[in-house]
């Protein structure tokens, strides 16, 4: 797959990454060039999603990832959690039921997901990819 075409659903983000939306929900992003410290180098196609959310500034500070062990727990009802581990897995109080949107809307962030597994009998995830906000859509 190569950089999305305009015809395809999508968007890009304030950094100048460009995602395309499948229509299961899934992304994949094409990452632009830059040359700030960490993405020397690290830029084009993305692998895509096991699934993507769309968060606030809110919400995306409220799933800050701890140093650790951590998984994204979804609750199935339009919100996330962050679970840690301590001796065992709990969730915050200030990092459970975060509201997240299932589609891309201008200023919303998008929150790629991957490395799917069950936590507290839920679908959890335990890696991701917190874009830079939307600035235009497709």
């Amino acid at each position: 797959m190569s950089e999305p075409e305009k015809s395809e659903c999508g968007f890009q983000t304030a950094r100048g990454s460009t995602y395309v939306v499948h229509d299961d929900g899934t992304t994949t992003r094409f990452k632009a060039k830059r040359s700030d410290l960490g993405h020397e180098g690290n830029f084009g196609l993305m692998k895509r999603s096991v699934r993507t959310y769309y968060l606030t500034q809110d919400a995306a500070l409220r799933l800050t990832l701890p140093s650790g062990s951590w998984r994204i727990v979804d609750h199935g009802d339009g919100t996330l959690s962050l679970a840690t581990l301590e001796a065992k897995w709990g969730i915050p109080p200030s990092a459970r039921c975060v509201p997240v949107a299932l589609e891309a809307a201008m200023g919303l962030r998008p929150y790629e997901l991957w490395q799917p597994e069950t936590l507290f009998g839920l679908p959890a995830y335990s890696q991701n990819h917190l874009g830079n906000p939307i600035v235009s859509m497709r």
